[in-house]
This record gives structure tokens, C-alpha cells and sequence, in this order.
């Protein structure tokens, strides 16, 4: 809609009671990201309503300048790129276990792969504290926290069906909000108060010291955006991993190349993880050009005015990226731009892509995203291991609960 509307030039939407300018081009992201990048701010709740920020109060994901950068801090030695290596191994051992156990025939994919790199980041974020009792413990509250987030959209989107601005920013939190906050809150300093006692080996009991000890952040703020890393990329995942599985199994050569790749490579452990020029990485950024982390970008205020697509842009104006065209631009990606083609990243090098490709945010906040890392290396320790394990084709049926669109077969 936006697109038949304004073209390529950037366009202003309304969201709720707020406007925000939607960019889609990489000259407007390059614009828009200049020397003054540093000094961008982020609107109240990211323009996502009062209910929002009750039930992720003080989250990394909403705060800029020295604020993010305490948390960050805290947050972000157990989730780089060094921490997620050491795990690599364990992660191995527990996806091939769980492909081995996972039920051939068809299957709804985003359904089938729903949970798996939640179930590995909460074994990595909570280590010595990690059982089946506990990780079944985190899926209720990750349902719970399903139903508060329902209800608190529900609650914003009457408010922005309001006449009354007032009656928007007075709303209070939904009671299943009220119940998920409290109930989080108990499991994590259980946890923490055990690893204490015990002293464990738990990286989210060394992330609260933070908390208890430096006054970096707040207790809301840290619950938050733990809730943040484990339960608001549950779906992203599932969509990536849907996105690759579906596309190998319509595309048997490159399904056959890629598990003769992992074949040969079962020597070399996590290197070939890390590798850049292999089948398994293009197959990744192939399928998160096709599904990006975000659809659109969280918005961002400008602080000094700015000029973006030749349009004079006011200080104090919320900027979304909206991900999806800037990944299906056919003047960057051609005219088979909607097409899944991983040898496509052969011809195409990231530099001259430079701003067309999103994965997990644009310009600076490509590298804020603390899931990153770890997204990378679980889903091809996913692929590798689904790939070796099982041959994967096409299907078009209605399950109990939802599309069948895969169908699995053991090799």
C-alpha cells in the first residue's frame, strides 16, 4: 500500500496518534544515517503504546546514547560472537538430538522449528540452572507472556480507536501483563538466588550483578530485556527457519549440494560455521533477504534536521526502515529479485549491496542486535543438522493446527 502510494520517496504513515516517515531506498538510509547518526533518539515505548512499555519496562531495545550503552555493556559478553563459539559444540550435540527425535511426515514448518533456538539460547543464558523441568517452566512463561503481549496490542489498539489523546497515554497494564511481570520476575531471582547458593556457572546471575552491585540498570530493565532475547525472536526464528527449509525443499540441487557440503565438512567442527564462502552461509542470507529479522525497523527520531530523498526532514521526526523493499530492490537484486537463489550473493558482494540488504537492522543498528551471533551459528547448526539427517520435499495439505508445507523423510 505504501509503496503504490509514494513511489520509491519516502512517506509519511500514521501510527496510532503518532507519525512516522517510512524509507525503503539505500540512498535514504545513507542519508539518514550521517554524522549525525550518534545523536538519534527513540520515541516513548517505540511509538508501540503505554501497554508496551509496561510489560517490557526499561528494555535495551527502547533506550540510546548512555542508557543502552550501560546495559549493553552487561548484556552483551554472554551474547557475542566468542561466547556463542565456546557453546558451539554443546548447541551440536543438542540440536542432532533433537532432529533425531523429531517426527518425519509432514509438518507445518514454522510450527516445527518453533522453539529450537529459544530452547538453545535459554540452555546458554541460564548454563548450570538448565533442565527439562526449568526450560519447561520458561515455555509457560513464554506462552504467558504470548497472552500479555495479546492483550496489551488489544489494549492499544483501542486506545488509538479513541477520541480522547488522554484516554491513549493513561491506559494502565492488562492484568495478564500484571501476572507475567510477577511471575518472571520470581523465576529469574529463584534462579539467580540458586546459582548464588550454589555458585553455578549462570551468565544471567553474572549479567544482574549489574543490578545488585553496579546500579547499571534498572530490575525492570534487565527482566525486560532478558524477556526481549528469549521470547520476542520466537517467531522471527520460526519464520527464518521456515523460509530456509521450505526453499531446500523446493529446490532439490541446491538441497543435495548443501548436504554433500556438510558431508565434507564434518571434520572441520564450528570453522565451518564461521566460513563466509560456503553453500550454508549463502543459503542464510539468501533466505533472510526473502524474510528479514524485521519487516520494518523500530523507529528512531531524528535530533537535527535532515535531508532524506531530496525531501527536508524536520528535527524531532520518528524514521522507519521498511526492510522488505530495501531487500527486494530489483535495481540492487535484478528482476528475479522475488526468487530464492543463494548463488545470487556469488555475483552480488555485500559492499556493493551496502544499504539494499537487512537481516537484523540497517546502518548502526545492524550490529545493536545483542541475537545476532547467536541466531547465525544456531540456524546452521540447525540446517547442517536437518540436512543431514533428512531429505526434505514439498507439500500442500491442512494439518490439525495449521498448513502442512514440508514433508521430512529420514535418509
Amino acid at each position: 500500500m505504501i509503496q503504490e502510494r509514494a513511489g520509491t520517496a519516502p512517506c509519511l504513515v500514521y501510527n496510532g496518534p503518532t507519525q512516522e516517515l517510512v524509507i525503503s531506498q539505500p540512498d535514504h538510509i545513507r542519508d539518514f544515517y550521517d554524522r549525525y547518526n550518534e545523536s538519534h533518539t527513540k520515541p516513548g515505548n517505540l511509538h508501540l503504546g503505554n501497554p508496551y512499555g509496561f510489560l517490557v519496562p526499561g528494555a535495551a531495545k527502547g533506550q540510546f546514547n548512555q542508557d543502552w550503552s550501560k546495559m549493553r555493556a552487561h548484556f552483551e559478553p554472554p551474547m557475542s560472537f566468542s561466547a556463542i563459539s565456546r557453546r558451539a559444540p554443546r548447541f551440536a550435540r543438542e540440536i542432532k538430538t533433537w532432529v533425531k527425535n523429531l517426527d518425519a511426515g509432514p509438518v507445518d514448518s514454522q510450527l516445527a522449528f518453533q522453539f529450537v533456538v529459544f530452547r538453545m539460547l535459554t540452555l546458554h543464558l541460564y548454563e548450570d540452572a538448565y533442565d527439562d523441568r526449568m526450560f519447561w517452566r520458561v515455555l509457560e512463561l513464554y506462552h504467558l507472556h504470548e497472552k500479555a503481549l495479546l492483550a496489551s496490542t488489544a489494549n492499544t489498539s483501542a486506545r488509538r480507536q479513541s477520541p480522547s489523546i488522554l484516554n491513549w497515554f493513561s491506559v494502565g497494564p492488562a492484568p495478564a501483563a500484571q501476572r507475567f511481570i510477577r511471575e518472571w520476575r520470581e523465576f529469574n531471582l529463584n534462579i539467580i538466588a540458586l546459582a548464588r547458593n550454589g555458585q553455578w556457572t549462570c551468565p544471567i546471575e553474572v549479567v544482574y550483578r549489574a543490578v545488585s552491585a553496579q546500579n547499571d540498570m534498572t530490575e525492570d530493565a534487565f527482566l525486560s530485556t532478558l524477556s526481549e532475547i528469549l521470547f520476542m525472536n520466537v517467531d522471527t526464528s520460526s519464520r527464518i527457519l521456515s523460509t530456509i527449509f521450505t526453499n531446500l525443499a523446493a529446490n532439490a540441487t541446491v538441497q543435495n549440494a548443501l548436504r554433500l557440503e556438510a558431508q565434507q565438512n564434518e571434520g572441520a567442527g564450528s570453522a565451518y560455521l564461521y566460513r563466509v564462502d560456503t553453500l550454508l552461509h549463502r543459503v542464510l542470507q539468501e533466505s533472510m533477504r526473502l524474510c528479514p529479522g524485521l519487516s520494518f525497523s523500530m523507529p528512531e527520531w531524528t535530533v537535527d534536521a535532515k535531508t532524506i530523498g531530496g525531501y527536508h526532514i524536520p528535527a524531532g521526526t520518528a524514521v522507519v526502515m521498511d526492510a522488505g523493499r530495501l531487500n527486494n530492490d530489483p535495481a540492487i537484486w535484478g528482476t528475479d529479485y522475488d526468487k530464492w537463489d543463494p548463488d545470487r550473493f556469488l555475483r552480488a558482494s555485500l559492499k556493493d549491496v551496502g544499504a539494499g540488504f537487512v537481516r537484523y537492522g540497517v546502518g548502526p543498528a545492524a550490529e545493536r542486535c545483542l541475537g545476532k551471533d547467536a541466531a547465525d551459528i544456531l540456524f546452521k547448526l540447525l540446517v547442517v543438522a536437518v540436512i543431514q539427517e533428512l531429505s526434505l520435499g514439498q507439500t500442500d495439505g491442512e494439518g490439525e493446527i495449521g498448513k502442512m508445507d514440508l514433508t521430512m523423510a529420514r535418509l
